[in-house]
């Protein structure tokens, strides 16, 4: 069995070795693809591809002889296309849960670095000016703050969660597919997006 893995940015691939260990044989080829070209030629004879960051077209699909599976090393299949794999048999895996909690972390930093000012008043205090009466905008306690979300997908209810209960900051959340139920279970609260 054939596996290519397209590219990748980690140090080595030793989760993928582990992986695959009960396979009886399989050869895993690190292409290190940057183009779409690179990818159809790599990709030709495959059984399964691993990509990160390529975009696999429907001319990269349509060159594939053998492949059964792509997956993706994220969450979206955005680079795939779908359609085109779909239409030769071949199935496409994402990874639900990759990086979820880092991008939460990410995000719920960003936030209170923004809501703190943190940015600006680093450049304040770099030109010995320190306070809040140097800043442009007043400061507000988190916990008196709304953050409003569009989309309430995992990823945004691991941020609500963690934004609720950390700063008890008040949980607003749009999302047309979810329920008022739903969206109470991961600490918001349903509103309509003009809200």
């Amino acid at each position: 069995m054939k596996i290519v893995i397209t590219d990748y940015e980690f140090p080595n691939l030793n989760p993928e070795h582990d992986a695959f260990k009960d396979l009886p044989e399989y050869e895993l080829v690190e292409a290190k693809c940057t183009t779409p070209e690179e990818c159809a030629a790599a990709c030709k004879d495959a059984d399964g591809v691993l990509n990160q960051w390529n975009h696999l077209t429907a001319d990269v699909i349509n060159a594939m002889e053998n492949c059964k599976v792509i997956a993706t090393y994220g969450i979206g299949v955005d680079k795939i296309d779908v359609d085109a794999a779909t239409a030769k048999g071949i199935y496409v895996c994402n990874s639900p849960d990759y990086n979820k909690f880092e991008v939460s972390n990410h995000i719920c930093a960003m936030i209170m670095a923004l809501s703190r000012q943190l940015f600006p008043s680093d450049r304040l205090m770099r030109q010995d000016k320190y306070g809040w009466m140097y800043l442009d905008n007043e400061l507000h306690r988190p916990n008196v703050q709304t953050l409003g979300f569009i989309g309430f997908g995992k990823i945004a209810r691991q941020v609500a969660q963690k934004m609720s209960d950390a700063f008890q900051m008040n949980i607003i959340a749009y999302d047309p597919f979810l329920t008022e139920e739903q969206i109470a279970s991961g600490r918001g609260k349903k509103v309509n997006l003009e809200t």
